[in-house]
C-alpha cells in the first residue's frame, strides 16, 4: 500500500513531525541521545581542519563527518588553492567526476568516468598545489544488447576510491576490485565481482569500497549501467587476505531488483553490514524474497540477509538513493536512508522490520509523473546520503514540498526529540553526500536539468544552518565534495575539479 501522508504531517509509530509554513516544527516523540556516545560526533578538539578522508563518507558507518577544527569563523576566508582543467587526464569534455574523492596526508586521489576510449583512471594529485603525481588507466567497459539502449557503453569509474592499512582499492568498469599501491598506481592484486558483458546484462560497480581492516574484508553492491537492462541484486565481499569472493544475492534469480548502486555500511561491532536498494522491473517486485527498494542487514561474515525492511511506496522509481547512514542515541542503533520518493526513512537497525521509527519529507515526487516519482538529477526526490555529527542528522534533497516550493534543502534533526532544529534553502538540489568537519556542513547542489551549467557550494554553521559562504561552480556536482587538512576539494560533472582551502589549517 502506498504512504499517503501530507506534507505537513506524517505520524510514524510514535513519532510526528510537523512543519509550518515558516518551516518551524512542532515537538515530537523523544528516542533520547547522548552526546558521549561512541557515533555521537566529534570532540571539541582534534586535527585542524580534519583529518584524512580515506573512503566515500569518511567513515565505515557511513557518517560523512571528519573530526576535527573548522571554526565556523573560518568560513569567510575559504578560497581557491588550485584547480584542475577539464582536459588534464583525457580529451577536452571527455571524462568526469561522479565520485568523490580522497584526502591522505599530502594527497588527492581521484577516479574518473568516461575516458574517452581508454577508460576511466585513478589519479594522484598533490594536496599544495593540484599537479599529477601519476595517473593510471583502466580501460575496461560495461557494455549491453545495442538494441537496448542508444548508449550502450558505461566507461570509468562512478565509485569512490577507499583507502585502508596502506592500500588504495578501487572498482573499475571491467567489474574487478583493484588494490594498489597508492604511491604510484601500481596494481597489487584484483578480483572479479561483476560481470559487465551482455552476457551479464551489464552488471555495474557503482558502489563505493568500504573496507573494514578489522573484520579483513572490503564490500561493494552490484547494480546495472543501464535501465532497460536491469541484474539480479547483490553485495559482494572481498577476503583482504585470501581475496575470495562472497556473494549475497536479493532477490530471485531473473527477478532483475534489489540492484545495489549505493555504498554498503559497516557496524563493526556487530558484525553486521547495511545496504540500501533499489527497484528493477516495473510495478515494483514487492516480496520477501525479492529485496528491491529496502534497507537490508546482512551478516557481515557470511553475508546471510539477517533482517530487512521494503518500502511498500508504489512509484516505479523508488530507489534508496541514498546510502545507509549509521549512528547511535542513548544506546539505540539506528540506520537512516532517503529514497527517490523524496523521503528520509530512519529505522531501527536492531528491528528493520518494524518499520520507521520516524520519517521525513524533504521533497516531492515530479508532479508530471505521479506513478513515476522522477529523476533525482531533474530535482524530484532525494538521493543525497543523510550526514551524521555530534547527534545531529542532516539530510538534503530536491524540490522542497509546499508551500515552499524551493529548488532544494538541507534539513538538520535533533535526533533525541526527533525535530527539526533548522531548515536551509538551497539555490540547487542536493544529490551528494554532505561533509561536516568542525563546526562546519559543506553542501553542493545543483541545477543541471533547467539549464544552468553551474553548481554550488555552501559551507553553512552546523548549530544553525546559516550560510557562511558560497562558491559558483563550473558545472553539475554528481561527485560528492570532501574535506580534510584545512581543504575542501570539489569535483565537476564536466571534469574539472577545485580545491578550496582554509588559510588557518593549512
Amino acid at each position: 500500500m502506498r504512504i499517503a501522508c501530507l506534507a505537513t504531517l506524517c505520524v510514524v509509530g510514535f513519532a510526528t513531525i510537523r512543519c509550518g509554513s515558516n518551516g518551524s516544527t512542532a515537538q515530537s516523540a523523544s528516542v533520547g541521545g547522548s552526546s558521549n556516545s561512541p557515533d555521537a560526533g566529534p570532540s571539541p578538539t582534534g586535527p585542524a581542519g580534519g583529518g584524512d578522508w580515506l573512503q566515500y563518507r569518511y567513515s565505515r558507518l557511513g557518517t560523512s563527518e571528519n573530526p576535527g577544527v573548522f571554526a565556523a569563523s573560518e568560513a569567510a576566508s575559504v578560497a581557491l588553492l588550485w584547480s584542475i582543467p577539464r582536459d588534464r587526464f583525457g580529451v577536452s569534455g571527455s571524462y568526469y567526476y561522479y565520485s568523490q574523492p580522497l584526502i591522505a596526508d599530502d594527497t588527492v586521489y581521484f577516479t574518473t568516468a568516461f575516458g574517452g576510449t581508454a577508460g576511466g583512471k585513478v589519479v594522484a594529485v598533490s594536496a599544495s598545489d593540484g599537479s599529477t603525481r601519476w595517473a593510471s588507466p583502466f580501460p575496461g567497459a560495461v557494455t549491453v544488447d545495442p538494441g537496448c539502449s542508444s548508449r550502450p557503453m558505461q566507461l570509468g569509474f562512478w565509485a569512490s576510491p577507499a583507502i585502508a592499512g596502506g592500500t588504495l582499492y578501487a572498482a573499475a568498469a571491467d567489474g574487478k576490485v583493484y588494490a594498489l599501491d597508492p604511491s604510484n598506481g601500481a596494481t597489487l592484486w584484483s578480483v572479479q565481482v561483476a560481470d559487465p558483458t551482455p552476457a551479464g546484462r551489464g552488471q555495474s560497480i557503482e558502489s563505493s569500497p568500504v573496507v573494514s581492516t578489522a573484520l579483513g574484508k572490503l564490500y561493494v553492491g552490484v547494480a546495472s549501467a543501464i535501465h532497460c537492462s536491469e541484474v539480479d541484486g547483490r553485495v559482494a565481499s572481498v577476503d583482504l587476505n585470501t581475496h575470495e569472493v562472497q556473494f549475497a544475492n536479493l532477490t530471485d534469480p531473473g527477478a532483475h531488483t534489489g540492484a545495489v548502486w549505493t555504498s554498503i555500511s559497516i557496524d563493526e561491532g556487530a558484525s553486521a553490514i547495511f545496504a540500501s536498494t533499489g527497484t528493477g522491473k516495473q510495478p515494483p517486485i514487492l516480496t520477501p524474497t525479492s529485496l528491491g527498494q529496502a534497507v537490508v542487514r546482512l551478516d557481515a561474515r557470511t553475508l546471510s540477509v539477517t533482517g530487512h525492511w521494503q518500502n511498500p511506496c508504489l512509484l516505479t522509481d523508488c530507489d534508496f538513493g541514498g546510502s545507509p547512514t549509521l549512528f547511535t542515541a542513548a544506546g539505540n542503533n539506528f540506520v537512516a536512508a532517503t529514497s527517490k520518493d523524496g523521503w528520509l526513512y530512519v529505522l531501527d537497525r536492531d528491528a528493520l522490520a518494524a518499520g520507521p521509527v520516524w520519517k521525513y519529507q524533504l521533497a516531492i515526487v515530479d508532479p508530471s509523473h505521479p506513478n513515476e516519482g522522477g529523476s533525482a538529477t531533474d530535482g524530484w526526490g532525494t538521493l543525497s546520503t543523510p550526514t551524521f555529527a555530534d547527534a545531529t542528522l542532516y539530510a538534503g534533497g530536491g524540490h522542497t514540498p509546499a508551500p515552499d516550493d524551493k529548488p532544494g534543502s538541507v534539513v538538520a534533526f535533533d535526533t533525541a526529540s526527533r525535530t527539526v532544529k533548522w531548515r536551509h534553502f538551497t539555490p540547487g538540489y542536493v544529490l551528494t553526500a554532505m561533509p561536516a568537519v568542525g563546526d562546519v556542513l559543506i553542501v553542493a547542489s545543483s541545477a543541471p536539468s533547467n539549464g544552468s551549467n553551474t553548481s554550488w557550494l555552501e559551507i553553512l554553521d552546523r548549530a544553525t544552518g546559516d550560510r557562511l559562504a558560497i562558491f559558483d561552480g563550473a558545472a553539475p556536482t554528481y561527485g560528492a565534495p570532501s574535506a580534510g587538512h584545512g581543504l575542501i576539494v570539489w569535483p565537476f560533472g564536466d571534469g574539472e575539479a577545485r580545491a578550496l582551502v582554509a588559510p588557518h589549517y593549512r
